[in-house]
């Protein structure tokens, strides 16, 4: 399952789910609420638990659709921070937990206390006013890829509203208190130049992590988006991910005609609560 980051969709993953499926791997995914081709106010949301939620009912209704297969995530940034957030409340459910450059310490250069006490402010009287821009090219050094994003249709290129900036700040901090409830196998990913997201978050879950089965990878010279970097540092990141995954499937020894199966299914895409083929 793939969970993508704050303004983006889901089908800019199509790679990374295009090499899992050469291993046999069923990728699925979907857009959060206000993103891509889902319905709600663009980058707004009531409540943070709305996009844990949203995960956690895809996940079981591919678990029941394709039941003995184990069911990993990965999340990109805001979702890194989702995916986090639906391990802690449902320890079982993932075989594994992938994380990118997870939200888990906001940046101290855009959290600083006026910031964060005016976005509170805002949030309360004005919850939709755009309190901030995603900064492209903070994104990747690849930029053929940055300017991609740029022209997308699908990714949202206004201001972040200012409810969901203090939902992403209270997640994160949630997941601070939490971390140490974490008990699912994990693979976190960083590059070391990434600017938009403390590396400090994802060495704080590794370390805090309780479950023997984690790594850590960091990147050298890598921004926000190691999936979305220079090449050969993006198909590393991708193989990393593709390898971690299919070792422990084959580890779990799960029933091989029940995995030929699933190979055969399309990425799917959840909008809302309705499940359509993408």
């Amino acid at each position: 399952m793939i969970v993508h980051g704050l303004g983006g969709h889901c089908q800019r993953y199509e790679e990374l789910a295009t090499e899992l499926n050469r291993e046999g791997v069923l990728v699925f995914a979907h857009d959060h609420v206000g993103h891509g081709q889902s319905q709600g106010h663009p980058a707004d949301i009531k409540s943070f638990d709305e996009y844990v939620q949203d995960v956690l009912q895809h996940a079981d209704k591919m678990r029941a659709a394709h039941p003995g297969i184990p069911l990993f995530v990965f999340g990109q940034s805001m979702g890194g921070s989702v995916t986090i957030l639906s391990a802690l409340e449902r320890p079982t459910l993932f075989a594994g937990v992938i994380v990118s450059a997870p939200g888990v310490i906001p940046a101290p250069e855009s959290a600083t206390t006026f910031r964060v006490l005016a976005a509170k402010a805002l949030a309360f009287f004005a919850p939709r006013v755009g309190v901030a821009r995603i900064e492209t090219h903070m994104l990747s050094r690849d930029t053929t890829k940055v300017k991609a994003f740029e022209d997308d249709p699908l990714v949202f290129h206004g201001r972040v509203c200012a409810r969901l900036a203090v939902q992403l700040m209270s997640a994160m901090e949630r997941i601070q208190r939490e971390v140490h409830n974490f008990r699912t196998p994990l693979l976190a990913l960083h590059g070391d130049q990434d600017k938009m997201a403390l590396i400090d978050g994802t060495k704080l879950l590794y370390q805090h992590a309780s479950v023997a089965d984690k790594q850590m990878k960091i990147y050298p010279g890598v921004y926000h988006e190691p999936l979305f970097e220079l090449e050969p540092d993006a198909q590393s990141a991708r193989r990393d991910i593709v390898t971690w995954v299919a070792e422990r499937i084959q580890a779990g020894q799960y029933r091989q005609d029940t995995l030929e199966g699933a190979a055969t299914q399309p990425l799917q895409e959840l909008q809302g609560a309705e499940q359509n083929h993408i």
